[in-house]
């Protein structure tokens, strides 16, 4: 049967075959009918083993049908087809132009009900890009009249396994836009279960990589799907997955294996401008679970992220290069459960971290930092003396923090860092030979040589904890100092833009040994040659013993007795000496030298020296002296360490031990040496509360 657009009117009813040949050429003439000129009009057709051949300007299809059933099929003029209670059964479709090639092993098509096409493969070639799209099942639901009118809208569509491969070479032709005279298509859902995905884009030197593997977890969803007028729209996109890789020449690899990633994507858009695609999409949420550890650096150092989510980010082909996800999205945010960083050297960890991008806060549960080795293994491999520092936190939270900056600058640039329970533990073991000596720095100068730019007003701590334990080379005992309940804050943190005026502040209350109250001020110029600080300490009264977990096992020296009434000690220090005065006020002091490091153990010996030193040389009480304080800088020695000799030197001075009228010569022979200005020299400048 031959049928031609000019025939006028063709009416049939029940048409019905067993074998037939159909071939529909459309690439030739054009539709001259009007919208009412001619009909044709079929009802209840059925046939069977039909093999079909279509050409258009866009390629040619054909394949074979096992069975087509209709209850009408009706063509009015030049208006499009239209089929009721259409149902198609068949196999072997071939779709293939200049460019694309697709096979369908086994299909279905039914109106308005559940249709299916079986074993699909797509392979597309144009110059150097390629796709090719597989899946055995895609299960969807059309609206087949609306097909015919050439309005492509679909239901729902599922894709079972589908595997994607795409290559792409970022060279922009026109076939890479979407040609605004194509038809409009609308599909309500789109599901793609169980995909794998492997994307690899060119771009000059560089080659970025992104494999989705299929696993009994993923599935992809696109909601209300339109293109239309040459531009792509989906109103959300939904993923889950649990593996991906993603790889990034020059090297930078992020993946994972075992883990879990929700998207959550809304206003997508694909547009087409001077010939070139351009995109938008804003990103709801993206959580990832169970990431693989990144690989950074030639050291292979390690960064592993148990769970990250961030949010609130709008994403455009304009800001994809060198994305930055905090620069002109104020809504943004970004957590994470915990996290590890890992070298040769230290591991950071962390906790239920999250930062507000509007209201530049910084905030995390906890914070670990500790060497990558352990205490004991330390001390066994390391040929000197060395301490072994580990810190932690409770809940840390940082105001005013630009993370922005901080990835586009690599600046530190906030106003509170407040830290909860701080607990610095550092620990010496003095039996291992002093090591090669360095020059050890002060704290505004250690903060002026941090690497990256800085500028924080202030750090408050609250409830800190610093203990400090030295292990004896000849008793092997330990000895311990420590502070607790420290609160207070340091100010004007910075290395930036630093003006002559500009001090650093440390103002702290504490427990010293977990009993006794004090108050310690630092005031340290950032520019000063000789790095001159101030400082103020005062105690409120306490009982001397508390004392004896330093001084017995490191000194053989035990407070039997005795109780201080008040200590302020004020001093100026320099890189060359300090010099200052102390006020500790104290009665009934009682010393008692003791053998190896045990307070219990006093041999004769011992206890002569003990009766000597307690009469000849120790004051027991002292009620309104003041002691002159005066040492050396030793260069090599830490700032603690400086604070440590300081107020040993003002306490043996006190007690009897040193000099008060020696220290005071020895302060104006070292301001002469040293040609200290006469506004620098003994008169104490005290620091104000």
């Amino acid at each position: 049967m031959l049928l031609k657009d000019e025939a006028s009117n063709i009416f049939a009813d029940g048409i019905r075959w067993n074998n037939a040949s159909i071939f529909i050429n459309t690439q030739k003439t054009a539709n001259t009918l009007k919208d009412d000129q001619g009909r044709l009009v079929f009802k209840n057709v059925s046939g069977k083993n039909t093999h079909v051949k279509m050409l258009n300007t866009n390629g040619g299809l054909s394949s074979s049908i096992d069975l087509l059933k209709a209850a009408s099929i009706v063509k009015i003029g030049g208006q499009p087809f239209k089929a009721e209670e259409l149902f198609v059964k068949g196999k072997d479709m071939l779709f293939e132009n200049k460019t694309l090639y697709a096979i369908i092993d086994e299909y279905q098509v039914a109106q308005n009900e559940t249709s299916y096409f079986k074993q699909l493969n797509l392979q597309k070639v144009a110059n150097e890009d390629s796709l090719i799209v597989e899946s055995p099942r895609i299960n969807f639901t059309a609206n087949i009249n609306a097909f015919l009118a050439g309005n492509y809208y679909v239901n729902n569509i599922q894709a079972l396994s589908p595997l994607v491969i795409m290559t792409k070479r970022n060279n922009y032709t026109a076939e890479d836009t979407l040609p605004a005279q194509n038809p409009s298509i609308k599909i309500d859902q789109l599901s793609f279960i169980k995909p794998g995905i492997t994307i690899t884009n060119y771009n000059h030197d560089s080659v970025t990589y992104f494999h989705l593997p299929p696993t009994d977890s993923s599935e992809i969803k696109l909601q209300d799907l339109v293109i239309k007028n040459g531009s792509l729209d989906i109103s959300k996109i939904s993923l889950n997955i649990s593996a991906a890789r993603f790889e990034q020449t020059p090297k930078q690899t992020f993946g994972l294996s075992n883990g879990k990633v929700q998207l959550q994507l809304k206003n997508v858009h694909h547009y087409n401008e001077n010939g070139k695609p351009n995109w938008s999409a804003f990103i709801d949420r993206i959580n990832l679970k169970n990431i693989d550890s990144l690989v950074i650096g030639k050291q292979n150092n390690k960064l592993i992220i148990d769970e990250v989510a961030i949010g609130n980010i709008l994403l455009t082909s304009g800001n994809i290069i060198g994305f930055n996800p905090f620069k002109n999205n104020d809504s943004s945010w970004i957590q994470t459960t915990s996290g590890q960083y890992i070298d040769s050297i230290k591991t950071i960890a962390w906790f239920n971290t999250q930062y507000d991008n509007k209201k530049k806060t910084l905030s995390l549960d906890s914070f670990i930092y500790r060497p990558y080795k352990s205490q004991q293994l330390t001390i066994a491999t390391t040929p000197y003396q060395t301490d072994y520092l580990t810190f932690k936190t409770g809940a840390v939270n940082f105001t005013g923090f630009n993370l922005e900056k901080f990835k586009t600058d690599t600046a530190i640039v906030g106003d509170n860092l407040n830290i909860t329970n701080p607990v610095i533990n550092i620990y010496r073991d003095k039996k291992p030979e002093d090591g090669p000596q360095t020059i050890k720095r002060f704290p505004a100068e250690s903060i002026r040589n941090i690497g990256i730019p800085l500028s924080v007003n202030n750090i408050n701590f609250t409830d800190g904890e610093v203990r400090y334990t030295e292990k004896t080379k000849k008793t092997r005992k330990e000895g311990s100092l420590f502070f607790s309940k420290i609160n207070g804050s340091i100010n004007n943190i910075k290395n930036n833009k630093v003006e002559p005026a500009d001090s650093f502040y440390v103002n702290l209350d504490a427990l010293f040994m977990d009993k006794a109250p004090l108050n310690l001020k630092v005031k340290e110029a950032y520019i000063d040659s000789l790095s001159t600080f101030l400082l103020d300490l005062r105690m409120k009264p306490f009982s001397m013993d508390i004392i004896n977990p330093l001084t017995v096992p490191l000194a053989n020296i035990k407070i039997a007795r005795g109780n201080v009434d008040s200590l302020h000690m004020s001093v100026m220090a320099s890189d060359l000496f300090a010099r200052g005065k102390m006020n500790l006020f104290y009665n009934g002091l009682l010393i008692k030298f003791v053998r190896n490091g045990n307070e219990n153990k006093s041999g004769l010996k011992n206890k002569i020296v003990s009766f000597l030193a307690n009469t000849f040389i120790i004051k027991n009480k002292n009620t309104h002296k003041t002691a002159i304080i005066f040492t050396n800088r030793i260069e090599e020695k830490s700032f603690f360490n400086y604070l440590l000799q300081i107020s040993l030197n003002g306490i043996a001075a006190t007690i009897g031990m040193d000099s008060s009228r020696k220290n005071l010569k020895k302060i104006k022979n070292a301001e002469e040496k040293w040609l200290i200005p006469e506004e620098k020299q003994f008169e104490l400048i005290y620091l104000q509360d």
